[in-house]
């Protein structure tokens, strides 16, 4: 019970004793009004587990759920009504894995439909046989959403980097959130107490707006998940190193520029890579990121960053320029990043890594466990909006 309840509770006591000449309410709706029923609502809360539960119960026949659930019927008695489903083969993948097995499901209700969690708890999975390597990814904001590399544990980067890049989607999010300034706009020319049907009608485009925006937010955190843990796999890969951006406030910047860090969705992407790469042996780690974009890999002496030569000015940055070295910013911070965790905290100590041109990728993805073929899964529904290169 919260402390501000019990608190509420006191000073509805005390208010109580002093109309009523320091007498305290006799019983408890002495001081709070008697509840009302308005609507019949029958709770199914877990009571007694899924084989001897008083209001419902379940359990796995085969591929099918069953579930008995006690309603009223017609007469207004108490009935047994059963349903079944069969699961798909996914969750049954997951039951009949070693030491799994299933929670108490939840029933949500989102956008008007009813669904189902089934949730089952699982060993963490294992990491493929002499899996050492290592993925480094770099944030992008406007043009490329993740850039990354493979490295051995010696130092040595596996093949070209690895862009994941999603302007079409990146487009997509930004006339969304152009359309719901429209409507802000038009909807404060609105008089709300003299117009109140019309103003209310923009209020719910708005709302059907921003529907629209979150849930493509969370396709492209799924996405963008399933390809770094899928490149992960396929290159033998037991470990992935994100940079930690938790100090990056969007409130230090402009109107848009935040909504370009935001579109990034980092936080879900962190999240769905952690429990994605656990359920195959792959684990999540952070690095700082100061100064990995504007350190020269090669000697360690803080290089410049300038203007990429195909961006458009109002993109922002992102080629790094020094005497030794000059490429794309974000390739320069993931090899900063595995040059701090491989070799040494200071850039400026840290060894250069070396790099071998080998056409691995292919063969790479081949001897995956169907990496490649997952990983194209994932893109098709895209239609071109999201590019992994090379």
């Amino acid at each position: 019970m919260k402390a501000s309840y019990i608190y509420s509770l006191k000073e509805a006591a005390r208010k109580h004793k002093r109309k009523n000449d320091g007498n305290f309410p006799e019983t408890f709706f002495g001081i709070t009004r008697c509840p009302k029923l308005r609507n019949g609502i029958l709770t199914y809360a877990p009571d007694d587990g899924p084989d001897t539960g008083q209001a419902i119960r379940y359990g796995l026949e085969g591929t099918a759920f069953n579930v008995r659930l006690k309603v009223l019927s017609e007469e207004s008695k108490w009935v047994w009504k059963e349903t079944s489903f069969e699961l798909p083969p996914i969750l049954l993948q997951r039951l009949n894995e070693e030491n799994s097995c299933m929670k108490s499901p939840d029933l949500r209700q989102k956008n008007g439909k009813v669904f189902l969690d089934l949730k089952v708890e699982t060993k963490n999975g294992k990491p493929p046989q002499n899996a050492c390597n290592k993925v480094f990814v770099d944030w992008g904001t406007t043009r490329k959403l993740l850039t990354m590399i493979v490295v051995t544990p010696d130092g040595v980067q596996i093949g070209p980097p690895i862009f994941l890049k999603y302007e079409g989607v990146f487009g997509k999010l930004h006339s969304i959130r152009q359309h719901i300034d429209h409507l802000k706009k038009a909807r404060k020319r609105v008089p709300r107490r003299k117009d109140r049907r019309r103003w209310d009608k923009y209020t719910i485009l708005i709302s059907q707006a921003w529907n629209k925006y979150h849930e493509l937010q969370k396709e492209l955190a799924h996405l963008a998940s399933n390809v770094l843990v899928d490149i992960a796999e396929a290159y033998n890969c037991d470990e992935i190193y994100v940079e930690d951006l938790s100090t990056l406030k969007a409130t230090r910047f402009d109107r848009w520029l935040n909504r370009v860090i935001n579109n990034t969705v980092r936080s879900r992407i962190y999240n769905k890579v952690s429990y994605k790469g656990q359920l195959r042996g792959i684990k999540l780690h952070y690095v700082k990121a100061w100064w990995t974009s504007q350190t020269c890999p090669l000697t360690g002496v803080r290089g410049k960053r300038h203007l990429a030569p195909d961006r458009d000015p109002k993109e922002g940055g992102g080629w790094f320029i020094s005497d030794s070295f000059s490429a794309d910013a974000d390739y320069v911070a993931c090899k900063n990043m595995a040059r701090r965790v491989l070799f040494d905290f200071s850039l400026a100590k840290a060894k250069a890594l070396a790099y071998t041109e080998r056409a691995t990728l292919a063969k790479q993805f081949r001897q995956g466990l169907g990496g490649l073929r997952t990983l194209q899964r994932s893109l098709s529904g895209w239609n071109g909006s999201v590019i992994v290169t090379p």
